[in-house]
């Protein structure tokens, strides 16, 4: 397994500022644009879940970029730029067609779209972006009971594979909520790979069903985000607490 390679965690791309935005999570498109710069510069190969299983991807320096949610604008300005640089993400999705925007999100947050299927099947025709679930409708999984668990985490994944023709392979914890029920839950549902956001890992790939991923928001600067994708990043983070 490898135990190297930092897993980063996005949300919204945005062409323009937003003023409701108190969480940081919508990144100007200039901004990201220069993230993938420097990672071409830098021959820093960008990697999905589906590409682990592949021995000679393991080899080079890489990095697995990660966008929760499904959001539109992810069609619209994420998948232009990856065609651009040719560059790789997944997406995690929510499996409940009737969610049409961000309904889970506090009232100090815009509102914003979410992907339709045609719009997740061009992503994926591109074969630049792995698809995974984000759940059946955004629930924290620690709060509901096992029946309402099972639909979130394997209900999910069936009708995600059955819509979109593709095995899902990954999953990530709505906001990164979970513990070991949870945990069993994704793996007995036949998923490679649960991600979260910190967890007690010392390596992002210690636990499979825990990856550890580093947030990226609007605040990130350049320099913060080379650091971030440093594998001297968690020792920094251990030695000055941020």
């Amino acid at each position: 397994m490898p135990v190297n390679i930092p897993v980063l965690l996005y949300h919204r791309l945005v062409s323009e500022n937003v003023p409701e935005d108190p969480y940081g999570i919508c990144l100007h498109i200039k901004n990201f644009e220069q993230q993938l710069q420097h990672l071409s510069k830098y021959n820093i190969k960008t990697l999905t879940f589906n590409d682990l299983g592949k021995s000679e991807n393991l080899k080079l320096r890489s990095v697995i970029l990660t966008f929760d949610d499904g959001y539109r604008d992810n069609y619209e300005l994420l998948l232009p730029m990856l065609i651009k640089y040719n560059a790789r993400a997944v997406i995690f999705v929510l499996a409940d067609q009737h969610m049409k925007h961000n309904c889970w999100r506090s009232s100090r947050v815009a509102e914003a779209p979410l992907m339709d299927t045609h719009m997740m099947m061009s992503c994926l025709n591109t074969q630049l972006i792995e698809i995974g679930s984000h759940g059946w409708s955004h629930k924290n999984l620690t709060m509901l009971n096992d029946q309402e668990l099972d639909k979130e985490v394997r209900g999910s994944r069936m009708v995600l594979e059955d819509r979109l023709g593709v095995q899902i392979k990954s999953f990530a914890y709505p906001g990164g909520a979970w513990e070991s029920r949870e945990r069993e839950a994704v793996q007995m549902a036949g998923y490679g790979f649960g991600v979260a956001v910190n967890t007690r890992a010392l390596r992002d790939f210690d636990d499979p069903y825990a990856v550890r991923r580093r947030s990226i928001n609007s605040m990130t600067s350049m320099t913060r985000f080379r650091l971030k994708i440093s594998s001297r990043y968690y020792l920094y983070k251990r030695a000055f607490g941020r």
